[in-house]
């Protein structure tokens, strides 16, 4: 399982939030990454698809 490294990015709540649930039902990393995504972009829309992952896989130490 994964290390949520928690840094001051605004959505750092929501990245966290995504990647517990995923995690908890048992996703695989890869389901949890994506799901974690997902909900960058429902919050920040303007943001691209590169940019979220990005941001993600910088909280998200595995």
């Amino acid at each position: 399982m994964g290390t949520l490294v928690v840094d001051e990015h605004p959505v750092r709540v929501i990245v966290v939030e995504a990647l517990t649930k995923a995690l908890a039902r048992r996703r695989d990393n890869a389901l949890a990454l994506s799901a974690a995504v997902r909900a960058v972009l429902d919050a920040q829309p303007e943001m691209g698809i590169a940019e979220a992952y990005q941001l993600v896989d910088r909280l998200w130490v595995r």
